[in-house]
Order: C-alpha cells, then sequence, then structure tokens
C-alpha cells in the first residue's frame, strides 16, 4: 500500500484507509501475522513538517513461548512519524523517507508492528508454561514433579554422557 505524501497541506490532513498484506513477515521464527492488517491513518503538515499518524489493527498468531498452545492476540497500535520526500535514503534517521513521495506503509507498519512486539506471545498473562521434569502442560494437570528440585545441567550431561554413541547398551562396543 502506497500513500501519497504531496498533496499534504498545512491544516488539511489526507485520510487514508486499507490493509496491508504481512504474512511473509518473521517473528522469532513464526509468522505472527496469517491475515492482512488494517491500516487507517493521515498524512498531515505541522510547522511545514509532513506527519503521519496512523493506527493498525491486528490479529497476531503463534505458539505461546511458555507452553507452546496456539495462540491469537488481537488489538490495535498508534504511531507517528514525521516523513519526507528524499530522492537519497541515508543520513536521515529518524524522518521516515517517502521516494518520489511515496510512502511504502506495508514496510512502515510492519517495521513498526516488529518492533513494538518485544515480548514473546503468550496464550495469557498467568501461563504457568511445561514442567522442566516431565513436559506436562501446567495450566492444564499437575505432574508428579512438582516436589522435586528442577534438573540441573550437569545432571543432563552426566546422562548424557552414559548413553553409547552407538545408541546401543554400554556392553556392545565390539
Amino acid at each position: 500500500m502506497l500513500v501519497d505524501i504531496r498533496p499534504a497541506r498545512e491544516g488539511d490532513p489526507l485520510a487514508f484507509l486499507g490493509s496491508v498484506d504481512l504474512r511473509g513477515l518473521r517473528l522469532w521464527g513464526e509468522a505472527p501475522f496469517s491475515a492482512p492488517v488494517n491500516v487507517d491513518g493521515s498524512v498531515y503538515v505541522r510547522h511545514g513538517q509532513v506527519e503521519i499518524d496512523y493506527t493498525v489493527g491486528y490479529t497476531r498468531s503463534g505458539h505461546c513461548a511458555r507452553c507452546m498452545a496456539e495462540t491469537a492476540q488481537s488489538g490495535s497500535l498508534r504511531f507517528n512519524h514525521p516523513v519526507k520526500e528524499i530522492a537519497d535514503e541515508t543520513g536521515f534517521e529518524d524522518i521516515i523517507p517517502a521516494p518520489g513521495g511515496l510512502l511504502n506503509m506495508t514496510e512502515l507498519a510492519g517495521a513498526d508492528l516488529l518492533l513494538t512486539f518485544v515480548s514473546p506471545l503468550l496464550c495469557r498473562e498467568d501461563c504457568r508454561g511445561l514442567c522442566c521434569q516431565c513436559g506436562v502442560d501446567l495450566n492444564y494437570a499437575d505432574c508428579d514433579c512438582a516436589g522435586l528440585p528442577p534438573m540441573s545441567p550437569n545432571k543432563v550431561k552426566i546422562i548424557i554422557k552414559e548413553v553409547p554413541a552407538n545408541g546401543g547398551s554400554k556392553d556392545e562396543n565390539k
């Protein structure tokens, strides 16, 4: 989705509405958007500076970072950026470039959303996750490991060293 910023004038905002397809983006190895996201905003000029103010409506889906359950989270986020029609995109870290006066909303909305989702996706705020001993989902069941201390990494290394490389028993070294 391209937004033309050239017609923007002081005191006369240009409204835009549409959707952008972010299904190709990856976040922690997953595609967080299974459907296009909605973009609704305006381009305006304030004190000679072109700015864009927009809201993104999204549904983020993936696996819970604690229990690995499929989950989805819907919401909307608002963003605001100074924009400038720039032929050369270098040297302007704080200003979003719009080469030829056309602002690429797919790139901008994708970058804004990915930078906003710094925390992993959770199925719910109080997710208890998986038992580190037996792997049971602690949101739905208790396990018999509850009273045992968690297995230390050193114990895991010892167990791994005891397994022969050929996968058989220790006596099969012939």
